[in-house]
């Protein structure tokens, strides 16, 4: 979509180098993809259902076990 803003100039060049673009185009691409993304995550966070996890669901042995799964491949 073609569209014509007014957008700050100084915060425009200091977006461009934060982001390591050459194009005003490119800049305001990656803010508005995170700004989508760090809207949905709030979304996510904010989630009604607050039990979405089983309360005798561990992380860590789920880790552990991707852990394992690698050893086991490395060592083929």
């Amino acid at each position: 979509m073609r569209t014509n803003i007014v957008l700050d100039e100084d915060l425009v060049r200091e977006a461009m180098a934060l982001a390591h673009v050459r194009t005003k185009r490119e800049a305001v691409e990656i803010a508005l993809r995170e700004l989508v993304s760090r809207r949905k995550q709030v979304q996510f966070l904010t989630l009604p259902g607050k039990d979405l996890l089983d309360p005798v669901y561990d992380l860590r042995a789920v880790r552990a076990g991707m852990e394992e799964k690698g050893r086991a491949h490395g060592a083929g």
